[in-house]
């Protein structure tokens, strides 16, 4: 279970997935059901993105937007509730949900029925219990506006810049491998 895991772990897993989430989005693919059950986690506990069956490639020189709502539900960015197209900033709001799950070692909706994400009611951060250069991360790409949201770009380069987003007690020379 994630809440057995030690920060190291939570270190390499987070740093990979912005690193992989990015090269999807560079190949310009939106995954569109990004979500920790599409997270692949081998012995050494290293991420691997899997299932792209609801992904899309899209043509950088024509862009013609994905109007299916698709995914699951409580890692569906709000704009898509409202009949919006898919566009990058949905992985970035499943991404924020994800993370949150993993630092927290919680569903970001446990408390909160289904009906109130479906009518696009969201809670706020609750037992927010990571450093607070993390909580704000988080609170970027789960903004309720896209054009708020980080993109996987500008995550990866604050990732390698901002030393803090290095979690409490990292053994940074297990990290840095």
């Amino acid at each position: 279970p994630i809440s057995n895991w030690t920060n190291t772990t939570k270190q390499i897993i987070f740093v990979a997935l912005v690193a992989g989430m990015k090269a999807i989005h560079d190949a310009h693919v939106i995954h569109r059901d990004f979500k920790p059950g599409n997270i692949l986690l081998d012995s050494a506990l290293r991420p691997h993105i899997i299932d792209f069956g609801l992904a899309k490639i899209l043509d950088p020189t024509n862009s013609v937007k994905m109007t299916q709502e698709l995914g699951t539900q409580p890692y569906m960015a709000p704009e898509l509730w409202e009949g919006d197209d898919y566009e990058f900033p949905v992985d970035v709001y499943a991404f924020g949900i994800t993370i949150y799950e993993l630092l927290c070692g919680k569903r970001a909706y446990a408390k909160f029925c289904m009906r109130n994400i479906m009518n696009n009611i969201r809670p706020k951060f609750i037992d927010f219990k990571c450093p607070p250069a993390f909580q704000r991360l988080i609170s970027k790409c789960w903004d309720q506006s896209p054009d708020h949201r980080y993109t996987f770009e500008q995550l990866f380069n604050e990732v390698l810049t901002n030393p803090e987003l290095i979690l409490p007690e990292v053994d940074v020379k297990e990290y840095r491998q």
